[in-house]
């Protein structure tokens, strides 16, 4: 019998730190708004009301719903944190699409202008040998040049 009463001792223990405490000290306060605050600081320049370290049922019940306000507090919040970082990634994304499509119209409209001003384009062909684009290449390459500055450039 010697023997268990150690092990219940040790496990009476265990449970007693491992078991929530209800009566931690929780404050309670109203704002200018008319909004009620639970923190476990009281705050800074304003009257609060301790709650808390009670041993009045009422007093535990409000505690807890203190301590599940807060906890839902801080859920909400760290979910409004979580949309503003997506909402900044989104729009980083977009910025980024915007200045790619911005230099891809550059880019165009640069190639456009090479082929215009030049009479005199010169290609390589498939066996590495370069040659120089006729008068007609020369008109359906500013063609394509055209067409693909209008869909860059929208």
């Amino acid at each position: 019998m010697r023997p268990a009463l150690p092990a219940l001792l040790l496990l009476y223990g265990v449970a007693l730190i491992g078991s929530p405490q209800v009566s931690a000290d929780l404050y309670k306060w109203t704002d200018g708004q008319g909004q009620v605050h639970y923190s476990d600081k009281p705050p800074a320049r304003q009257e609060s009301q301790r709650i808390g370290r009670s041993s009045h049922p009422e007093r535990e019940q409000e505690a807890i719903a203190a301590r599940q306000a807060l906890a839902d507090k801080l859920s909400k919040s760290q979910q409004a944190k979580q949309a503003e970082q997506e909402a900044e990634a989104k729009r980083r994304a977009e910025q980024e699409k915007e200045q790619q499509k911005t230099e891809n119209c550059r880019k165009a409209r640069e190639r456009l202008s090479l082929l215009q001003q030049n009479s005199r384009i010169t290609r390589i062909n498939d066996r590495g040998q370069q040659y120089v684009l006729d008068e007609g290449q020369h008109q359906s390459a500013i063609a394509e040049a055209m067409q693909r500055t209008d869909e860059l450039c929208k």
